[in-house]
Formats: structure tokens, C-alpha cells, sequence
């Protein structure tokens, strides 16, 4: 990026803002750079060069909306304003198994490799951003973060204490994609109940998870089948976590990512999760974490946290037992981390239940 092109971004508030602004911008010319993903590295490039005073993107990276994401977040989203902007409604018609899907496909297919960021990019109005920044929360990489979570730290925690069929609750699940997810690390799931507030928004988990290059490759189809074919084991629920409306000790395994830093105060959501999950069951929560007096904090992706996961246990009376520190991840996508003592910790005291 140019001496003259920086010099186009002009915040319009001071400092605080000014920091937010600019830790935005850093974060798009660090996927033009380095990104893996050359379309995402293409639109990038484009939104560099073509901010300036008068551009869409400047007023959507000085709106009030923005405030309320990290710059990793806010960078991402604006990659999603030009996705939507180029793709349509095409993940709209496949959610909902419209005939119309494959004509769509195709002419979304023939338009990425005709493609011309700058004109597309220029295209975008504001009404496009202003549906999504501020009104949206990302919806990236939840497949490989449900993965990351089992295989690296349920996984080694059960392996050694429980090989019968195991009954979950997923609170604030996008869809349910964590039953693949177990399902393929070689977990026996009896059932899974996807809970959140809303009905998942599956056009917008597509449009954060499938790359350009899937859909011209063909290999958003894999991804398109998990999240709208149900396995049976499945069940998708509208309900609040700190009310889950199931019986006392109905769970094996209680899972929440991304989600408790959302509430008012985590308490209520733990005494909950403790409720429903069965004597000696696991609570598992992936999060961006701080830790006051060795209790955590739940933090905004905003803030400055460690992503982690940290499990509390049930003994047989279920007191709580915990938190256990099992992992700091290293990516947001839970792919790489470190393991904590915690993990250890855990699997030591699920033997002792059982012994």
C-alpha cells in the first residue's frame, strides 16, 4: 500500500477510533499478503487500493457498527460484503433445494473466472455493508473448530473412560456441524442437540465458510451436504442456553464455542450446563478467555484474550470440578494450540470416577 493510498484513510474519530481504523487496515493488507486463499488475497488488493474519502469502504470502517468487531473481524466481513456482492442469493437457493440452484451455480462459476475485482468491488452500494456490518456475526470456520475441539481435547479426555453411544448439548451451535465433526473423529453419538436462539442462517454459514475456489471446483459440496442434510442423530432446537428446556441429567457431554462471552455473566449458563449434563459428564467451552483469581473471563473477540478451552467436570454427587486449562489455540480456526496441564488433570480424574 502506498504512502498516498494510507493517507486516503481518514478516520473520523480520534484515538481509540483512530487504533480501531488502523488495525482494520492492517489487517487487510495482511491477507494481501498472506493470505492462502488467492481470491481472498484478489479482494483484499482491491479494497486497498480503492479506499478513499468517498469510498463505500471508508464509510463502512468509520460507522458505529464497526466498533462492535475485532479488526480481524471487520476485515473478514468486508471480504463477505464483496462475496455476497458477486455471488447472490446462490446459497439461499441452495438451503432451500430451489430448482434454480444449478443455473445460478453455473453463472456464479463462469462470473469468477471472468471476474474484475476492481469493478466489482466499485459496484458495491451501501445498503450491501450495511446489511451485514453491524447486523451479522462472522460464521467462519465453525466445521474446523468443532474438529480442533474434539479431536484435541474430548476425544483424549473420553477415550480412555467411555466407549458407549454419547448423548450432547451444543449450546449456541450455527447449524449443528459438530456432529460431523464427531462422527468423523470416530465418536459414538446417540444424539445432539443443536441449541441457539435463532434459527441457523444457513446462506450466511455458507457464505463465511465456502471459498470462491470451492465453488468453482465443485468442492462446496461437502460442506453444502453437512450442513442441510440431518443426520438422525441431530436435532436442531430454538431455546435459550441459560433455559435449556430438556430434563436434569440428560447430557454426556455439554459443548459451547464461541458463544458465553455473549452472555451477561457466565454463571447463569454454567449452573444450566451443569443441570442437564449427567453425573461425572464434561463441560467443554471454547472461548477468548482472561483469568482473574484462576477464574476465567469471557471476553469479546474485540478484547484481548487467549482462545481457549477449558472443561469443567461432574463428580457423582455433580459438584463442579474445575475449571481444567486443556488448550490455548493458536488460530482461530482451533486447528493448532497448545495442550495444558488441565487435559491431564481431566482424564486423571474421569479414572478416578470409574475406578
Amino acid at each position: 500500500m502506498t504512502e498516498r493510498q494510507k493517507s486516503q484513510f481518514r478516520p473520523d474519530r480520534e484515538s481509540s477510533g483512530h487504533e480501531h481504523f488502523s488495525g482494520v487496515i492492517a489487517e487487510i493488507e495482511a491477507r494481501s499478503q498472506h493470505h492462502k486463499d488467492p481470491h481472498a488475497v484478489s479482494i483484499a488488493k482491491t479494497l486497498l487500493a480503492a479506499a478513499n474519502d468517498n469510498s463505500w469502504v471508508n464509510r463502512a470502517l468509520n460507522s458505529d457498527e464497526s466498533k462492535k468487531y475485532s479488526s480481524m473481524e471487520l476485515a473478514i466481513l468486508l471480504e463477505k460484503v464483496v462475496i455476497l456482492h458477486l455471488i447472490g442469493d446462490l446459497w439461499k437457493l441452495a438451503a432451500n433445494s430451489d430448482p434454480r440452484f444449478q443455473s445460478a451455480l453455473s453463472k456464479t462459476q463462469k462470473k469468477l473466472e471472468e471476474v474484475d475485482w476492481n469493478q466489482t468491488v466499485a459496484n458495491i452500494q451501501d445498503q450491501e455493508w450495511q446489511q451485514i456490518i453491524g447486523k451479522r456475526s462472522l460464521q467462519t470456520h465453525l466445521l474446523e473448530r468443532y474438529q480442533g475441539v474434539i479431536s484435541q481435547v474430548v476425544k483424549p479426555v473420553i477415550s480412555e473412560n467411555n466407549q458407549t453411544p454419547l448423548t450432547f448439548v451444543d449450546a449456541g451451535a450455527s447449524g449443528g456441524l459438530g456432529v460431523w465433526a464427531a462422527t468423523e473423529e470416530g465418536l459414538d453419538v446417540k444424539s445432539w442437540l443443536a441449541l441457539d436462539c435463532q434459527k441457523p442462517d444457513i446462506p450466511w454459514i455458507l457464505t463465511c465458510s465456502v471459498r470462491l475456489s470451492q465453488i468453482l471446483s465443485g468442492e462446496y459440496q461437502d460442506y453444502l451436504g453437512k450442513i442441510t442434510k440431518l443426520p438422525s442423530s441431530l436435532e436442531r432446537m430454538i431455546a435459550n442456553m441459560q433455559s435449556i428446556p430438556i430434563k436434569d441429567n440428560s447430557a454426556d457431554i455439554y459443548l459451547s464455542i464461541f458463544t458465553w462471552y455473549q452472555q451477561k455473566g457466565y454463571k447463569q449458563a454454567l449452573q444450566e450446563a451443569r443441570r442437564v449434563v449427567k453425573p461425572t459428564g464434561l463441560i467443554v467451552v471454547t472461548d477468548n478467555l482472561l483469568w482473574k483469581n484462576r477464574q476465567p473471563i469471557f471476553t469479546s473477540p474485540s478484547q484481548n484474550g487467549q482462545l481457549s478451552t477449558i472443561i469443567w467436570t461432574l463428580d457423582q454427587e455433580k459438584n463442579l470440578l474445575g475449571p481444567f486449562k486443556c488448550m490455548t489455540w493458536n488460530s482461530s480456526d482451533c486447528t493448532e494450540g497448545n495442550i495444558g496441564k488441565g487435559l491431564q488433570k481431566v482424564r486423571k480424574t474421569l479414572r478416578g470416577f470409574r475406578s
